[in-house]
């Protein structure tokens, strides 16, 4: 009994095998571009923003405030920005405010 392997089925095969793998990865690479591009719409105009106020409070302009937009997910960091920036505007009007007051009690003490 003679057996009889064909080397051209084994090879279409295989070319077969190896164009599905390669339209799978093709397919998830796409898919995983769109999901980046995704991200990268929703998130990062709204880091940047986060960044921003970060930079404008580091520089004392602690009246900016951020607008409550965005994802979700990103909500905390805004509020906790927002927060930092009310309570240096009131740290700096109390420090004003106690300024003047013991500024006006040694003008009163030296009259």
């Amino acid at each position: 009994m003679d057996l009889a392997i064909s080397d051209s089925e084994l090879e279409l095969m295989t070319y077969r095998q190896l164009t599905s793998h390669a339209l799978a990865w093709t397919g998830m690479a796409l898919i995983l571009q769109a999901l980046a591009y995704v991200i990268q719409r929703r998130f990062f105009p709204v880091l940047a923003a986060q960044r921003e106020a970060l930079i404008r409070l580091n520089t004392g302009d602690y009246e900016y405030r951020l607008p409550a937009r965005g994802p979700h997910e990103l909500a905390p960091l805004t509020q906790a920005i927002n927060a930092i920036g009310q309570h240096l505007l009131n740290s700096r009007n109390n420090m004003r405010q106690q300024i003047e007051q013991t500024t006006a009690d040694l003008q009163e003490s030296m009259e």
